[in-house]
């Protein structure tokens, strides 16, 4: 009965590992502040449930009518939790619209893990208009559908980066409604009407459709993976240098032991031998 007893909890405790090991990290948009013309406000792109964050990247497509962004910056899931990293972007004047963040840990780590705030972007209200923030995974680059451009990148134990899935959660803002949260995000009529036209103008000129947005996914995609992958190349060719000139050291040393020890034998032979014929 014990045996049994053992055997089934270890079955549940594989299984519990299993199950943990799925879990995909869900990502949820928060705004705090009144969407009034004048007023600040807050921003949270947060994460659940990360294990092994090495990279990251957000691009954030914004109507410059309805705000203005004042700021970017990491929150407290990448920030002050004791490892270092490599940032990049945060340019808040660009003409386009769109701000850009990014972030590589640096050394032999594994990358962060938990829940918190990965990105919180501080706005000024232009004028009260309905806008939204929406994103999948794997997306290309931000567009007015999903204007918001994620990249969580993994380090695995064998040195790979990886972009992992997500589940997100979204935030539309209506004159008539207010904010509300949004997880079952669906393309709005008026952009499937433009996206219609576009691509019929693509067909009468003989033109691919979307081939932009082909080209800004190679170049998303491509952006924090090669800065994390030199780092991690540049991890391990300093692993291999350590190993190299441990195995050089322990060689050193090893020979040093060796010398030592014959110099000992040497020393206490010649001893016996002189203790020996002084008895003689």
């Amino acid at each position: 009965m014990k045996r049994f007893i053992l055997a089934l909890a270890c079955l549940l405790l594989l299984f519990n590992i299993n199950v943990q090991a799925a879990v995909t990290p869900e990502v949820e948009v928060k705004v705090q502040g009144n969407i009034e013309k004048g007023e600040i406000i807050d921003i949270f792109i947060n994460i659940k449930d990360i294990e092994r964050f090495y990279a990251g990247s957000l691009s954030y497509l914004y109507d410059r009518d309805v705000m203005k962004i004042k700021s970017i910056e990491a929150g407290e899931l990448i920030k002050g939790n004791g490892l270092n990293i490599l940032e990049f972007g945060g340019d808040v004047n660009n003409p386009t619209g769109k701000v850009d963040y990014q972030f590589t840990c640096t050394g032999q780590v594994e990358g962060f893990k938990g829940s918190g705030t990965f990105i919180k972007i501080k706005a000024e209200i232009l004028e009260k208009k309905d806008f939204h923030i929406f994103s999948k995974a794997f997306q290309g680059g931000a567009n007015d559908d999903f204007n918001l451009k994620l990249q969580l990148c993994e380090r695995t134990p064998e040195n790979k980066i990886n972009e992992l899935d997500y589940k997100f959660t979204g935030y539309k803002y209506t004159t008539s409604k207010g904010g509300e949260t949004v997880k079952d995000i669906v393309k709005s009529e008026v952009t499937k009407n433009t996206e219609n036209k576009e691509s019929g103008n693509n067909i009468a000129e003989n033109k691919p459709a979307n081939n932009g947005d082909k080209n800004d996914k190679d170049k998303a995609s491509d952006n924090i993976k090669s800065e994390a992958n030199k780092e991690a190349q540049n991890q391990e060719k300093d692993k291999a240098q350590g190993d190299k000139d441990l195995l050089n050291n322990k060689g050193k040393q090893s020979l040093y032991v060796n010398i030592g020890i014959s110099l000992g034998i040497a020393m206490v032979g010649t001893l016996v031998f002189i203790m020996y014929k002084r008895k003689k």
